[in-house]
């Protein structure tokens, strides 16, 4: 294997897929008023950009009067027993109940939960409020064959949140085309690259069209953690960090900001998982790419004045703000009567993808044969409701 030292300078450079270093130094420039850019920090085809808040505040130093409300991740509140997610009896819906007493429960969209009848994806940002009652989250299936317990899982109930949405076509079915159909077409395309760069079937003999149980096959994770063990420790020390820019094979994929410093790194290592899995998945050894750049960077985090603009109200308390352009879509996520956004993210995405869509009807039909067709025993079992979630 041949590998190649990434300069940090501010030209273009060319450094084959294959080149494995994390840059002495970096490029910093700032960007806009309230933050700045450094990086890139690389590891084989993965480029990190970090965004660096010149005023951030943690939770904690915040002004008081503020009230500014304890959050943890779902991953977290399901670790600690804090919520329970459970099923509907309807593939795009579920529904999660907080039972803290004074912490609010952040949700990403894209978050995978495993376990119910089928392994889900969340198809919006939720905030859900401590001792909360049972309330309704959009999902679409990542696991088209399976509508029963798997092994020793809860049938009713959800069992952790581990990982997330891994590519951007599945961020752009789930989040943007909202299509059950173009969900299940891209994890394939996951399951089939990944296949195909790691030399072996990644799909598990248990369900072979879970997502989930791809990601944690032993060497998706093994080449996963690769990336991990390179890139994590970028935000150690770094106090300021609220997100980053990830780039594969040089060109901006996707990238996330939040409005505190202590919700990034809560986040952190589930989206740099993430990042690696699109990383491996696109891995080709033979291609070149241009080297990434600050300005690069930069310009995919550019507002565009000429976006088509979109704003759905999730329920009383959040508002997310759709803003599509030619190259890009970004989702903006705010609190009611926040002007600062708790999150946003951007994923590059052409017109082909954009124009990805399931035809009318055929998710219904798709469901109906992946799961009556996956054995006798599941065709015994009561089918899904299947419905799109609303936009």
């Amino acid at each position: 294997m041949k590998t190649m030292k990434m300069k940090v300078t501010l030209c273009l450079g060319l450094a084959t897929v294959m080149a494995v270093s994390i840059p002495a130094g970096e490029q910093q420039a700032p960007q806009a008023e309230n933050y700045s850019l450094s990086g890139p920090y690389a590891y084989k085809n993965l480029a990190i950009f970090l965004i660096q808040a010149k005023d951030a505040k943690d939770t904690a130093t915040r002004d008081p009067a503020r009230r500014e409300p304890k959050f943890m991740t779902l991953q977290e509140a399901l670790e600690q027993k804090k919520a329970t997610v459970s099923e509907t009896g309807t593939v795009n819906s579920l529904v999660i109940e907080n039972v803290a007493d004074d912490v609010h429960i952040y949700i990403q969209s894209g978050d995978i939960v495993r376990g119910g009848k089928q392994d889900r994806t969340i198809g919006n940002d939720y905030v859900i409020a401590p001792k909360s009652g049972k309330i309704p989250l959009s999902s679409f299936c990542v696991e088209s064959g399976r509508w029963r317990q798997r092994g020793d899982e809860k049938a009713h109930e959800f069992s952790a949140s581990t990982n997330a949405l891994p590519s951007k076509g599945l961020k752009v079915a789930a989040n943007y085309n909202r299509s059950q159909g173009g969900v299940w077409q891209e994890v394939a395309d996951v399951q089939n690259k990944l296949s195909q760069n790691l030399g072996k079937s990644v799909k598990a003999q248990q369900s072979a069209s879970s997502l989930e149980l791809t990601l944690d096959d032993k060497d998706v994770k093994k080449a996963v953690q690769e990336y991990v063990d390179a890139l994590t420790r970028l935000v150690y020390g770094r106090e300021n960090v609220v997100g980053f820019v990830s780039m594969i094979n040089g060109k901006p994929s996707s990238a996330d900001m939040y409005a505190s410093p202590e919700l990034f790194r809560k986040l952190w290592v589930k989206l740099l998982r993430a990042c690696a899995v699109e990383a491996i998945a696109e891995l080709q050894e033979t291609d070149v790419f241009a080297h990434p750049t600050v300005q690069s960077a930069a310009a995919f985090l550019q507002d565009d004045d000429q976006a088509k603009i979109h704003e759905k109200q999730v329920d009383a308390q959040l508002k997310i703000v759709t803003r599509q352009s030619k190259d890009k879509i970004v989702f903006e996520t705010y609190r009611t009567g926040e002007k600062e956004a708790l999150h946003k993210s951007y994923i590059r995405a052409d017109s082909k993808l954009l124009q990805q869509q399931t035809q009318p009807g055929m998710q219904r039909q798709q469901t109906r044969s992946n799961i009556t067709n996956s054995s006798q025993q599941q065709q015994a079992q009561p089918q899904p409701q299947q419905r799109t979630p609303e936009e």
